[in-house]
């Protein structure tokens, strides 16, 4: 009776500790990580189609090019369609750090200690740090099937094996990193492999994994999906091939060929991946280390060095083998950083429990209580920088203000990012006002989902030019609407809403510009530069037009046409400082008119000339002139967001969104 009371005794504390984990975790996201799971756009605005094909027609307008990602967004978003949906799946994280860590120790506090670095770690604190798609939330599964996987094969439980097995066949469908359950169970079998044979289960497992990932290789949607789908499969194949041909009783000779097993899996994947030109493989992390890793990924270095310096149990060897595996991946593949963190809480947890074991040891009473009185103070010190860390990268990852967070602080990040919230609505309305029924939406593709999520939630029939994973032949459509005439654009949008059956356009245009007394506008941000004539100032874009260069290529027109190089080397310069066409871009009228419209008497580039020609700096520029027939502003709005002091002249900065509505019954 008294085994029993305390077992459950053990067991409410053990669930307890958890429970109270999870309810800070969505406590902490909930007061200082405003608007947590409205801020995964591709996800909301995938779960407003009925069918991914009207996804497709919606964000796409070459319909035979659509992206397979928006086919595998639309799937998750049917998973994840609400806040408790996001907060469930990183609870199931955080309660399999736990187990996974209990695996590698035997104490009580590591687990704990692990749950609490993995849930507070910046890029788990606010996934939207890392993948701005969603699928980050649904990583903590792909989690759960390498832990079952991993532990039904370690202790022969096919129980275990059957759900890491169900489980996978879900996250084919769902995530773009379906492989990394297949490369973590290869892995972990080419270990094994060292000891003893492989079983019957374990090579069973290796080829489910292998024939179920295969498929997906058709409907890849980045290239290093290829890459490391290849070398889970070249792994587990080699893997077999060699267990099959080798003695069992040579152990030397099994662990000897590790390394070259290893070393011709990445040189097939990488032959194969180049010979399918799939296109570039690295894509990068969005964020710095110490913001994706935090304090977890610091520990796990010790809890690593710790391990190899210990006698390490296979199981050890396996979770060593996979942080370094995933740490490195997610420098690649941002959408398995979670991974890589709940390996490195693991062994994290394993490193603190080393170093609360070594405290016990002392004999010293107030030495023992000290050092274990350091430990608590530095998890509760790191947890307070990651919490704190998350806070201040919060506001930095809206798509339509990443470019122009950076210049700021965390006071007036907070107050752009709720007047892109405002705006978002007004515009909305301003169109449902302008129109009667489909829209068609011109703008810059990296905001593409949230503009679509915004208008579709408030009711606009809306339909995209073109998407952020929209295809080459839409962004190519754009880029030279953009950069075109006004009348050629007129055209190129006329004929586009023609097929469509679409009676209404528009486009939105977000720029940033400079005030200076007494009401003078210059397009862009001061900034001083050194020529030959000595200081001068010119001015960078951090918005739209910061894109110019792009557009010109994609739209295959030649840059010194358009922009005039003035020896800087500056992309964000040269978009400011074009020529007599580089004026006639339609992005360029779109963005003095908009100037204009909020009454400033003169706008200003430094660097243009009356001529439109570029003849050396002059103290006193001609204002801009613009006159635009088919494209009439009816939504223009402003924020501040510095002032900045160049050359002893005061510039109050400010980010501007304006919407212009398309006259198609006009003539071009």
């Amino acid at each position: 009776m008294i085994a029993e009371r305390t077992r459950i005794q053990g067991l409410l504390v053990k669930y307890g500790v958890l429970a109270v984990i999870i309810v800070v975790y969505v406590v902490v996201t909930r007061l200082y990580l405003r608007d947590y799971y409205a801020t995964f756009h591709p996800l909301l605005a995938a779960s407003s189609a009925s069918r991914p094909i009207d996804l497709c027609e919606r964000l796409n307008y070459s319909k035979g090019a659509c992206s397979p990602l928006l086919y595998v967004l639309w799937l998750t978003s049917r998973v994840v369609q609400s806040e408790f949906a996001a907060y469930l799946l990183m609870a199931i994280g955080i309660v399999t750090v736990y187990a996974a860590t209990r695996m590698l120790t035997s104490g009580n506090t590591p687990p704990v200690v692990a749950s609490l670095l993995y849930a507070f770690t910046p890029s788990t604190l606010y996934p939207s740090l890392l993948d701005y798609y969603g699928f980050v939330l649904l990583t903590p599964l792909i989690l759960v099937a390498i832990v079952l996987a991993i532990r039904g094969l370690a202790i022969s439980s096919k129980k275990l094996v059957y759900a890491a097995c169900a489980l996978q066949a879900v996250i084919v469908i769902l995530h773009t990193a379906y492989w990394a359950t297949a490369l973590a169970v290869s892995i972990y079998t080419l270990i094994v492999y060292t000891s003893r044979k492989l079983t019957q289960l374990e090579k069973a497992v290796l080829l489910y994994f292998t024939l179920i990932s295969l498929p997906r290789l058709v409907f890849g949607v980045f290239s290093y999906e290829h890459f490391f789908t290849i070398l889970a499969v070249s792994l587990a194949l080699s893997t077999i091939t060699i267990d099959y041909l080798t003695d069992p009783r040579d152990a030397g000779t099994r662990s000897m060929l590790i390394l070259p097993v290893a070393i011709f899996a990445v040189l097939v994947s990488a032959l194969l991946t180049s010979a399918l030109r799939v296109g570039e493989l690295y894509v990068g992390l969005t964020k710095p280390p110490i913001v994706a890793y935090g304090f977890a990924g610091f520990l796990a270095l010790g809890g690593l060095v710790f391990l190899l310096r210990g006698r390490a149990s296979v199981l050890h060897c396996v979770f060593a083998a996979l942080l370094v595996t995933f740490t490195i991946i997610s420098l690649i593949a941002p959408s398995t950083t979670l991974i890589a963190v709940a390996f490195m809480s693991a062994l994290s947890g394993r490193l603190l429990e080393a170093a609360l074991t070594s405290a016990r040891t002392i004999k010293s009473r107030s030495r023992r209580v000290s050092s274990q009185l350091l430990v608590v103070v530095l998890v509760v010190v790191a947890l307070y920088a990651s919490i704190t860390v998350a806070v201040d990268q919060h506001y930095s990852v809206h798509p339509a203000l990443v470019r122009v967070s950076p210049q700021l602080d965390r006071a007036s990040q907070e107050r752009v990012y709720s007047w892109i919230i405002r705006v978002a609505g007004e515009l909305a309305s301003r169109i449902l006002e302008n129109t009667t029924g489909r829209v068609l939406i011109v703008a810059n593709w990296e905001y593409s989902f949230w503009l679509y999520e915004e208008l579709a939630r408030r009711g606009v029939d809306v339909y995209l030019l073109t998407s952020l994973v929209g295809s080459v032949e839409d962004k190519v459509l754009t880029a030279k609407v953009l950069t075109a005439s006004e009348q050629v654009s007129a055209l190129i949008l006329k004929n586009i809403t023609s097929s469509l059956n679409i009676r209404d356009a528009y486009i939105v245009l977000i720029c940033d510009y400079s005030v200076r007394p007494p009401n003078m506008a210059y397009l862009g941000y001061p900034i001083i530069v050194v020529g030959e004539q000595g200081e001068e100032t010119l001015f960078r874009t951090i918005s739209d037009l910061y894109l110019t260069p792009m557009y010109l290529t994609l739209a295959n027109r030649t840059l010194r046409e358009y922009l005039t190089p003035i020896g800087i080397g500056d992309e964000g310069v040269l978009a400011l400082t074009w020529t007599s066409s580089g004026a006639d871009m339609l992005i360029s009228k779109l963005a003095v008119s908009a100037l204009y419209h909020l009454n400033y008497t003169s706008v200003y580039n430094y660097n243009y000339f009356e001529g439109y020609e570029y003849v050396g700096y002059a103290p006193r520029p001609a204002p801009i002139k613009v006159e635009l027939t088919w494209f009439t502003p009816i939504y223009v709005d402003r924020v501040n967001l510095a002032r900045i002091t160049a050359r002893g002249e005061a510039y109050d900065v400010y980010l501007l969104l304006a919407v212009f509505r398309v006259n198609l019954n006009n003539e071009p």
